[in-house]
């Protein structure tokens, strides 16, 4: 079939079902929907409140209404349609103001930037604070906000380097079990941090089980529901259990979760807008002795 005649058919077809009669009806339909497209994706990064279900709740109403010919609800709902996205960005605005503030926090100086070699100094110490028996769960923030999932009393800010994550995790002042919250530019932002109530409403264990048992739950809660990578050393055994992505890995070594944060985490990341100054990539050498071993 020419492709001539396949075009035809297509204009017809739109024509006839959808009343697309020319080529700008056509781009004014892409273009919608690319826009509808982003902010779908946008109230699916918030995890505090399913906002994008009552999105399709709504638009499944209208749809269903017109497919019925129930032309007064049609249009009530058509003519209310701005009032309800006013009363949900309201019912949001503070969860809204915090993603909006976190995009902006990424702000890096000549004087901050952290160790290249960042993941395995963070490895490494952690594996240390194992030696020590002391159960490290750690956080690393990608691209969602976590920050309403945990609460936390000290705010770091604090870029990794060499030996400065030894100090902190060396205090007596760290818990055990302790949560760190690291983001994916390798800068400290929280330690001593706790669950907070938003992650424990989805929590099945009881009120007996020890609190490691609900770090464990609460990391597997989370890699569920956000793109984050949460990652533990058992003391015991210097075994390491990793969550992502809704995947569960435990009993593995350190090299082994080593080399998979490395896969997890871009090695170069582009922020080019919120950058003073120079980045660097991580880039492995030949002569690699960064195991956290070592």
């Amino acid at each position: 079939m020419p492709l001539t005649t396949f075009l035809s058919y297509i204009q017809q077809f739109g024509a006839e079902q959808f009343a697309l009669y020319n080529y700008q009806n056509y781009l004014e339909v892409i273009i919608l929907s690319l826009c509808t497209y982003k902010v779908l994706c946008w109230l699916q990064s918030d995890h505090t409140k399913p906002m994008i279900l009552y999105v399709y709740l709504y638009s499944g109403l209208m749809i269903f209404s017109q497919l019925i010919n129930a032309i007064t609800l049609f249009w009530v709902l058509i003519i209310c349609s701005p009032i309800a996205a006013i009363i949900c960005v309201i019912a949001h605005q503070k969860n809204i103001q915090k993603y909006f503030a976190w995009k902006n926090l990424h702000r890096f100086e000549n004087s901050t930037l952290p160790d290249q070699q960042w993941i395995e100094n963070l490895t490494r110490s952690i594996l240390l604070a194992a030696h020590h028996k002391k159960n490290i769960f750690c956080i690393i923030q990608k691209k969602d906000y976590i920050l309403h999932f945990i609460q936390a009393p000290y705010k770091m800010e604090l870029p990794i380097q060499k030996n400065v994550l030894d100090l902190i995790l060396a205090s007596p002042l760290i818990e055990n079990p302790s949560i760190i919250l690291v983001t994916e530019f390798g800068t400290l932002q929280y330690v001593n941090a706790i669950w907070s109530d938003k992650i424990l409403e989805y929590m099945m264990i009881f009120a007996e089980h020890d609190s490691l048992q609900h770090c464990k739950e609460a990391a597997n809660i989370l890699s569920r529901r956000t793109d984050a990578i949460i990652w533990h050393i058992n003391p015991n055994n210097q075994e390491c259990s990793i969550w992502y992505q809704d995947t569960y890995i435990k009993n593995i070594s350190v090299d082994q979760t080593l080399t998979l944060l490395k896969k997890l985490i871009p090695k170069s990341t582009t922020i080019s807008k919120n950058i003073e100054g120079t980045i660097y990539e991580n880039k492995p050498t030949r002569n690699d002795t960064t195991s956290p071993h070592n």
